[in-house]
């Protein structure tokens, strides 16, 4: 679809949803213009299943959990508005998270709003999460979201 209209319908319907590299699987939903939903998912092979990190949160209970659930609302459930909620009350309060999850927590936020047309809200939350310092290890955590990041500012 990329190559023959130049972009892939993210918003509106039909649109397809984009690629989520959950810790189960990854997946991606198609939604057609009568508004059925198609889950199109691919297990990862049990010998390259990542474990999941928890060394890279500062405080690993609320926050991690907070951006986790907003990710699956947003990408498993493929239901943005909830996500939004989840997200935006996460980052007005929750100034002791990391700045790896404060990243990450960005890079989602700036995607739905490009989901959902707010192209200047998304650039917003794409420059703060410019500001953040990170160190190299936070850095190479975070990659993933960098190459996101940068999707979406060249409007991929």
């Amino acid at each position: 679809m990329k190559q023959t209209y130049h972009k892939i319908p993210r918003s509106g319907i039909p649109k397809i949803t984009r690629l989520s590299d959950l810790s189960e699987d990854r997946r991606f939903n198609l939604i057609d213009p009568a508004g059925n939903r198609l889950l199109i998912g691919q297990r990862h092979d049990s010998s390259k299943l990542k474990p999941h990190d928890e060394s890279i949160w500062e405080t690993p209970n609320r926050p991690l959990n907070t951006y986790e659930i907003a990710y699956r609302l947003a990408y498993a459930k493929d239901d943005h508005t909830a996500a939004v909620k989840v997200l935006d009350k996460m980052l007005a309060s929750d100034k002791e998270a990391a700045n790896t999850l404060r990243y990450k927590a960005l890079i989602l936020r700036a995607d739905l709003a490009f989901s959902s047309d707010d192209t200047d809200l998304a650039k917003q939350l794409l420059a703060q999460a410019k500001q953040l310092i990170l160190t190299d290890q936070e850095l190479e955590q975070v990659r993933g979201d960098m190459d996101k990041m940068n999707e979406l500012l060249n409007g991929g």
